[in-house]
């Protein structure tokens, strides 16, 4: 009876991963639309894509998300768009850039704690203590505190976005979030589950899902002329990987990390120069505030 019991604890799992790999695959593009598996494999691999995975009973299904998107509103939908953030944002000024952030939905901790995919999208996988919720929710909060000065700097609004609240109750002090709009929704985030929009007075619009803030604060003050021409590119050739505006800006992000790096291991070593003078202990370390306005949905 034993032998038996052991034979099926261990033939379960096996007959278990048989059946997830045999399963047949549905390939989707970004716009919820059957592909053929040839064309999903050459987009995935490109820089504006990346793929995800759903499991049904009986098909796996992969799709592919677009992290980067140029568009432009015509005059009949800019209008209605500007329309909707009067009437229902009473957002008065639209001469300046709208910095609009999109999650499909805010949680309170009980939510939240039993989300993994919440949580993996904010880099905690972990179980998370309502002490550590908390605590994050703050340092968001103080993030966007420093944010509306990175939003006056450079002449913006900013907006934030959700679908559904879950219990969210968390007292908010310098942002706070709006239930879209429908015409929103399907103009700007249709089949996304996050994402920030970059909106133009004339209706020219940057979609992206992470970007630098130095690139950030680039996409507010500059032409896109070359920015839109090099990301056409990629768009029209999915078996182009690579564009120059989105490595350019990867790689600006990882000198700047660097320099910030070398910033503080100068400022250590002053420290401890300064700690050994006065005889203190050698204990603390140095840290480099960073700030994060607008480089993703999660912040």
């Amino acid at each position: 009876m034993k032998t038996k019991l052991l034979f099926l604890l261990l033939i379960i799992p096996l007959l278990s991963l048989t059946q997830e790999t045999d399963k047949p695959i549905l390939y989707l593009d970004e716009n919820m639309s059957q592909i053929d598996m040839a064309k999903f494999y050459v987009k995935s691999k490109s820089l504006i894509f990346h793929e995800e995975i759903v499991l049904r009973d009986s098909i796996k299904i992969k799709y592919l998300i677009k992290d980067y998107d140029f568009k432009k509103l015509d005059d009949t939908e800019l209008t209605q768009i500007q329309g909707v953030f009067k009437s229902f944002y009473n957002t008065t000024d639209l001469n300046k850039n709208l910095i609009i952030t999109y999650k499909d939905t805010i949680m309170g901790f009980e939510e939240y704690s039993k989300s993994l995919k919440h949580r993996k999208s904010l880099d905690e996988a972990g179980n998370v203590s309502y002490k550590k919720y908390l605590k994050n929710r703050k340092t968001t909060d103080e993030i966007q505190k420093k944010c509306n000065r990175f939003l006056k700097r450079n002449n913006s609004l900013a907006i934030h976005f959700y679908s559904v609240n879950q219990n969210f109750t968390y007292n908010i002090k310098h942002y706070s979030f709006q239930k879209i709009n429908k015409v929103l929704k399907n103009t700007f985030f249709k089949n996304k589950s996050s994402g920030i929009i970059i909106l133009k007075p004339n209706g020219h619009y940057f979609y992206y899902r992470y970007l630098p803030e130095h690139q950030v604060e680039k996409m507010l003050n500059k032409n896109w002329r070359e920015y839109i021409s090099d990301f056409n590119q990629i768009d029209t050739n999915p078996q182009i990987f690579e564009t120059n505006f989105i490595l350019k800006a990867r790689i600006e992000n990882k000198n700047r990390l660097i320099a910030i790096g070398q910033a503080q291991v100068e400022r250590e070593r002053e420290r401890e120069k300064r700690l050994k003078t006065n005889n203190i202990q050698r204990n603390r370390r140095v840290t480099v505030n960073q700030s994060h306005c607008f480089i993703s949905s999660r912040y």
